[in-house]
């Protein structure tokens, strides 16, 4: 097949394929249209970025369709992906440091390393991940990125989900001292990107948090925030800028990743919450959800606990019960998850899920993200 037929199909590949939603909240940000004609344009004269994106395209349309485990051994794929690998050896060998570390270079070490993630290549996607992050030290950092919010996005992204899925540290902001967190989004952007009127999509202030560590509790309350603010430009049918979606998920996040609390105190509890919620924003796709491992085990583990109990009001605890459920857990966890939120369904005397969405809202929740997977579980238990 000729490069320009590949270029092509490629494009009405791309096309099909972004119709899909692959982000949930793809509807509530404002994404830069130019951005995706730009990555097109520069498979007319990039062979190497080309053939990136057909096995990166096709990866994410099988991930989409639960076929993630089967993509290695899909013909096309690999075809793609071997190509891919014999053409940029080739260039790195042959081409000057200049183009070794050029933005199209990190365009094609991004797209191996979110292969390598989808397809559960934990080795290859750290390989890759950490030739991202000598790339951009050489470039000057982060700093010299942080303008293209597309590129940042899906790095952090990839680079937090290996982390999450692994018990790892990030490549990224893994040294504070060397490397300062990214700073929270400006309360302005927050609160008044849509206006004046605040008062209505205003965080709740928990009785909780004046227990919780300060820095914790500031990212509790930006995601909060943002959750407000992702609900009401939904309702509205606004949209909010791609950068509040990137400080955001980084400035949270990483931090978050970073802190270290007692076992079973209360601010890990918080902590472990605050990054499952926090994953069903910022990391899931649509249509197909990722338990991350080692995280998931760990916030399992950690609300079976007894003195889990005895830390949260029954509210809190079906708000903990059910973030993990729309967020990180997988089948096997049904049982025991199950039986958890029906004792409190039962006590709580909650027959309906809007009773239930009630007690979740006043919390944190985003009804474009969670109702769906919510009431489904409800509707299961309650059945």
């Amino acid at each position: 097949m000729s490069l320009q037929s590949l270029r092509y199909l490629v494009s009405n590949l791309v096309s099909a394929v972004s119709k899909q939603k692959l982000f949930p909240l793809e509807s509530c940000i404002l994404f830069d249209k130019q951005e995706g004609q730009q990555w097109l344009e520069l498979m007319t004269f990039d062979p190497v970025f080309l053939h990136t994106i057909v096995f990166t395209t096709l990866t994410y349309h099988d991930s989409l369709l639960g076929r993630q485990e089967c993509a290695p051994t899909n013909t096309q794929i690999s075809l793609h992906f071997t190509k891919t690998l014999r053409l940029f050896r080739e260039r790195l060998i042959l081409e000057d440091d200049g183009a070794k570390f050029s933005d199209i270079t990190i365009f094609i070490v991004l797209g191996l390393a979110i292969y390598a993630y989808l397809t559960g290549e934990r080795k290859a996607a750290e390989y890759h991940l950490s030739a991202l992050r000598t790339i951009i030290d050489f470039r000057g950092g982060l700093s010299v990125f942080w303008h293209n919010e597309k590129l940042l996005f899906e790095l952090f992204r990839c680079d937090i989900g290996r982390a999450l899925n692994n018990g790892s540290t990030p490549f990224f902001f893994y040294n504070p001292l060397v490397e300062p967190f990214p700073p929270y989004p400006e309360e302005e952007l927050l609160l008044g990107f849509l206006g004046s009127d605040t008062q209505a999509t205003q965080g709740n202030k928990h009785k909780f948090l004046d227990e919780v560590d300060k820095d914790l509790a500031k990212a509790w309350s930006i995601v909060e925030q943002f959750s407000a603010r992702i609900n009401l430009v939904d309702e509205t049918k606004n949209k909010l800028p791609k950068k509040l979606l990137l400080d955001t998920m980084a400035s949270v996040m990483y931090r978050v990743m970073h802190m270290s609390y007692e076992y079973g105190s209360l601010d890990e509890c918080i902590r472990l919450g605050l990054l499952a919620y926090s994953s069903s924003i910022f990391l899931q796709w649509s249509n197909r959800r990722t338990s991350y491992h080692r995280f998931s085990t760990a916030y399992r583990d950690l609300l079976t606990t007894s003195h889990f109990l005895d830390l949260f009001p029954i509210h809190f605890r079906l708000w903990f019960l059910v973030t993990g459920a729309v967020s990180i857990f997988k089948e096997h966890d049904d049982q025991w998850l199950k039986s958890q939120l029906l004792y409190i369904i039962d006590s709580c005397k909650l027959e309906r899920w809007d009773q239930v969405k009630n007690i979740l809202h006043s919390i944190m929740w985003i009804d474009l993200l969670h109702d769906h997977l919510g009431k489904g579980f409800f509707d299961n238990i309650v059945t």
